[in-house]
């Protein structure tokens, strides 16, 4: 019996005290607020230079490091995939001119001269019967006439 009457009198005493506690708790938090912002902003503002000089420090540490992998990736990895893409390039060229721009050239060369040669070929025995014709009319007219 004497559990069941603590236990009862416990519960009514946590009705009771539930609304007292939970506006204590509300006005505590207004009445704080201003206090925590200005605490709040104490200790930014007293921090701040110390993290400035922190985040420097690091800053200042990190650097040679920070070279020393751009380097390594330069040499390591830039570097050779130019090298490769050079190469490439090169050998792409290289083929290219062998397969498809020299034969062309020397084709082109070829026809060339044989259509020179033929132009040649057919033009010469007109410019001798020419010569042939001016030197007979030539012969037998008192005045030159080419």
């Amino acid at each position: 019996a004497m559990a069941g009457a603590v236990a009862g009198a416990t519960a009514e005493g946590a009705k009771v005290a539930a609304p007292i506690v939970g506006k204590a708790v509300t006005e505590g938090a207004k009445a704080a607020a201003p206090v925590v912002g200005a605490v709040t902003e104490k200790i930014t503002d007293a921090a701040t230079p110390y993290v400035q000089d922190a985040t420097q420090q690091l800053s200042t540490a990190a650097a040679p490091y920070v070279d020393s992998v751009s380097n390594a990736v330069g040499s390591t990895i830039v570097a050779p995939i130019k090298d490769a893409t050079d190469s490439v390039t090169a050998a792409v060229g290289s083929a290219v001119d062998s397969t498809i721009v020299n034969p062309i050239k020397d084709a082109t060369d070829s026809v060339t001269t044989t259509v020179n040669s033929a132009v040649y070929d057919t033009l010469a025995p007109m410019k001798d019967a020419t010569d042939s014709v001016a030197n007979a009319v030539e012969s037998v007219m008192p005045f030159k006439i080419f």
